[in-house]
């Protein structure tokens, strides 16, 4: 008797040092304010069981909890350690910000959600901060907006006043600034979403744009928290051509007379190193006489931009010219500087002639100048390069600078000159764009990513799939599932090149591994992910912080956009850096690159270039591999087990 008084007060003291929980709630029929296994009073106990109440709408019950697992554990925190090898996002503060704004107490929540980004940011906590200002935006009407003021970079424009820039750069790369007292929400440039993480009364911006040579639109669209948009349209004037340069005649008196002309406008013209002056503008007719032409005749011709324009008749040419081309009233009319074509003037026939190019060509440039001359008998008239009519005078001789953007593949050139005599001139051409062996798919960072999971251990497991038809608005309902969030995840990952992402079907050694999480609520839909190093185990990222994407409820699309937004979160995270190799020190070198958002222990890519005689890119091999192991005044350090290949002024890359 004496020894079952003992057990049934020692199970009295167990049980009272336990807080009992109070009574779960039941709506609809679904149970609501309750745990999954022992409730022990934890902080992680009261926090999951303010989970179920948020999800039940019981938010009295709900703040009860979360200001006793505050109490036990003060801060918002990822990958906060519950017992043994379990660990969930722990975030009371933003959870208690939520409860308060589903009850409309928006001061209360505004602080919960200030705080709970002050110690862990998180995009729901973002989320829910932009649409308490939206409210307070709302309520004060008196204030007045002008939308978002949006300031391109005065660098970039030719004329400010037009918003007009011009230039030969490719890429070109459109940067400024943009700045609204009722916060930058959202920005579009050329119709594409630019990534914010989060609304600010001030953000800056860099864009490269891709655009072929000619004229292009380019739209900035910002928007503010109150949903007011402002629209800057800049005018884009890409030119990376030289000045077409037609020669008329050329005379026994060494008079030469022909034309210029470009597009962006016409800078200098220089006859046998002789400057000639011309007017501002796009034209110009230009003669010159007493000129030396005992060695050469050379032109060269630059446009506002630089772009440079080249044509030299050597002297055998020139002999040949006199000697074939001397009319009776002393004109000469010119025809090319190569010496082949200079025959007998009825057995002149009209040409294509390329400065570089052959009939089959391998490049390794995006953007590659498709230059050379016409040469005929009779007055070229017109010039064609794959349907673009290219602006030129008449002339016996008239050069062409014609910039093409490459596809990878097959690249065709066709190529049609009419001359006055109506004889139509054709040549084609085809160039096969390669990817440089560093830029190969093969060679980038390699990822792994698993099976988005429940956000909490503590859910139910088929908790992905809980009310997905109440959650997915539109007719095209579809499970969303930790396999589906990867899917999309990767399929996006593999259009935008950045990283190698590996098959899920396909076992394959990658750098890193992806892991991510979902969490589907009455309210809204969560996602992060976190980057895992294989060798070292650290999340990777910047001081370690975990990506992540919050929507409200929203359709499938929409969904869909969310998982690439998380994608780009990541790319922005690891940009690709260049540079190159500058002191060897033993199995380490000193190297410089052109981006200091370099994490260490980044593998990297060790190559040499070959140049290619008709300028068409370089042709690269892959020497050997490194890691980043520092950072330095001048650079940055890297270890290589295979120094003995490398050289300095050898190039590398991140992977």
């Amino acid at each position: 008797m004496k020894y079952y008084l003992i057990l049934l007060c020692c199970f009295f003291i167990i049980v009272s040092g336990c807080a009992v929980p109070y009574r779960a709630k039941i709506k609809d029929g679904k149970t609501y304010c309750t745990t999954r296994g022992v409730f022990k009073s934890k902080w992680y106990n009261y926090f999951e069981r303010s989970l179920s109440c948020i999800e039940g709408e019981y938010f009295k019950e709900a703040l009860y909890d979360l200001n006793i697992a505050i109490k036990q554990r003060v801060k918002d925190q990822r990958m906060a350690r519950t017992f043994g090898m379990h660990f969930i996002d722990y975030f009371p503060h933003r959870e208690k910000g939520l409860v308060h704004f589903l009850m409309g107490d928006y001061e209360f929540a505004e602080f919960e959600f200030n705080l709970s980004i002050e110690q862990e940011p998180s995009a729901k906590a973002f989320y829910y901060l932009d649409e308490i200002r939206k409210i307070k935006l709302k309520q004060n009407k008196h204030l007045k907006s002008t939308g978002p003021k949006i300031l391109i970079d005065k660098h970039l424009y030719e004329n400010e006043n037009k918003n007009i820039i011009l230039t030969k750069s490719f890429p070109i790369i459109i940067s400024g600034s943009i700045t609204d007292p009722f916060y930058v929400s959202s920005l579009l440039i050329s119709n594409k979403a630019h990534l914010i993480d989060r609304s600010s009364k001030k953000i800056r911006f860099s864009k490269n744009l891709y655009l072929s040579n000619g004229k292009h639109q380019v739209d900035i669209i910002a928007e503010n928290l109150k949903g007011e948009q402002s629209n800057l349209q800049l005018i884009v004037i890409v030119d990376s051509a030289g000045p077409v340069i037609s020669i008329k005649s050329i005379n026994s008196y060494s008079e030469i007379t022909g034309s210029l002309k470009d597009e962006s406008g016409l800078s200098s013209l220089f006859i046998n190193d002789k400057k000639v002056d011309i007017p501002d503008g796009k034209y110009f007719n230009f003669k010159a006489s007493k000129l030396d032409i005992s060695k050469e005749l050379t032109i060269i011709a630059n446009d506002v931009l630089g772009n440079k324009s080249e044509i030299i008749l050597k002297k055998k040419a020139i002999d040949k010219l006199f000697k074939n081309y001397l009319t009776s009233n002393a004109m000469l009319n010119i025809a090319s500087d190569a010496e082949s074509i200079l025959k007998k003037p009825d057995k002149l026939t009209p040409e294509i002639i390329f400065d570089d190019l052959k009939d089959h060509n391998i490049s390794y440039v995006k953007m590659v100048n498709i230059r050379g001359r016409v040469e005929s008998k009779s007055q070229i008239k017109s010039l064609i390069i794959n349907s673009d009519l290219i602006p030129i005078t008449s002339g016996l001789f008239v050069s062409f600078d014609y910039p093409l953007l490459l596809q990878n593949g097959e690249n065709k050139i066709n190529i049609k000159a009419k001359d006055g005599s109506d004889h139509v001139l054709e040549r084609n051409i085809v160039i096969i764009k390669k990817i440089p062996s560093h830029y190969n798919y093969n060679e980038r960072y390699k990822i792994a990513a698993h099976d988005f999971s429940n956000m909490y251990w503590f859910e139910e497991p088929g908790l992905l799939y809980y009310l997905y038809s109440n959650i997915i608005k539109g007719s095209n309902k579809k499970r969303i599932t930790g396999d589906f969030v990867r899917d999309v995840f990767n399929a996006h990952a593999k259009k935008r090149n950045r990283f190698y992402i590996i098959d899920r079907n396909i076992f394959e050694p990658s750098h890193a591994s992806l892991f991510g999480k979902i969490r589907i609520t009455r309210v809204g839909i969560e996602l992060s992910a976190r980057l895992i190093d294989n060798k070292t185990s650290e999340v990777l990222a910047n001081k370690g912080v975990v990506k992540d994407v919050y929507y409200p409820k929203k359709s499938l699309s929409e969904i869909k956009s969310m998982i690439k937004e998380l994608y780009e979160k990541f790319h922005k995270e690891f940009p690709v850096a260049h540079g190159e190799i500058l002191e060897l020190q033993g199995k380490s070198f000193l190297c410089s690159l052109n981006n200091d958002q370099i994490r260490m222990n980044w593998p990297i890519i060790i190559y040499n270039e070959t140049k290619l005689d008709n300028n068409l890119g370089y042709q690269t091999n892959i020497i050997s591999q490194a890691i980043i192991s520092g950072e330095t005044k001048i650079g940055y350090e890297a270890i290589c087990n295979n120094s003995n290949f490398i050289k300095s002024g050898y190039k590398i890359i991140t992977r």
